[in-house]
């Protein structure tokens, strides 16, 4: 689906009706009708795309943390839409330690709240951005005392950023974005660049 102005002209009897998709402004003949005939709304049709409210997710990317840990970052989920713009994630999935003296595997359950608007670059062509933020929960099993920093093996809750941009949109089929994401405990918000976690990835939508 296409986000899209539409107006009428009125010729001969006959009623043109004209689409203009916001994402590329392009002109489109929608329908032709006779001009006694009411314009109605169609009802949206499911075949070849999703009717569900909500869209499935993939994350896969990469996390460090300077203290020192490196995580390989694995998340799946689901895009609730709220407007036109607004959208809810709810997300699950697992950070498996790869390297680094501090830090062990955890398990993840993030909620976020993403805005995306797109960009035009000319000549009908752009790029969708989104960010978002959110909570999520960083839950882990790590002895504490074989750390260096035991803060950096705890179960926490943190706080999450995103940035990013599409990378091949399609309307109703799959999509994928790259993003860049910062998250830290909320009671190590004050040693965010020694115990925060960084990196990036992406995300697929289905």
């Amino acid at each position: 689906p296409l986000t899209s102005y539409e107006f009428c002209l009125s010729i001969n009897g006959k009623r043109y009706i004209f689409a203009v998709p916001l994402a590329c402004g392009n002109l489109a003949l929608k329908e032709v009708v006779d001009e006694q005939q009411p314009v109605t709304k169609k009802k949206k049709e499911c075949k070849g795309e999703s009717c569900l409210p909500f869209n499935l997710i993939a994350d896969v990317g990469y996390l460090h943390q300077s203290d020192p840990a490196d995580y390989l970052l694995l998340r799946v989920g689901l895009e609730h839409p709220i407007s036109e713009n607004l959208s809810l994630l709810t997300m699950v999935g697992g950070t498996p330690h790869l390297d680094g003296t501090d830090g062990d595997d955890a398990f993840l359950i993030d909620f976020l709240l993403q805005y995306d608007w797109f960009v035009p670059f000319g000549n009908g062509v752009g790029s969708k951005m989104f960010v978002a933020a959110g909570v999520g929960g960083w839950i882990t099993s790590g002895d504490e005392d074989e750390m260096e920093f035991p803060d950096s093996a705890d179960t926490d809750v943190d706080l999450i950023a995103n940035i990013g941009a599409s990378l091949f949109e399609h309307p109703s089929g799959f999509n994928t974005s790259l993003f860049f994401e910062a998250r830290s405990a909320v009671d190590e918000f004050d040693s965010i660049g020694e115990f925060g976690r960084f990196g990036a990835g992406l995300r697929c939508r289905f």
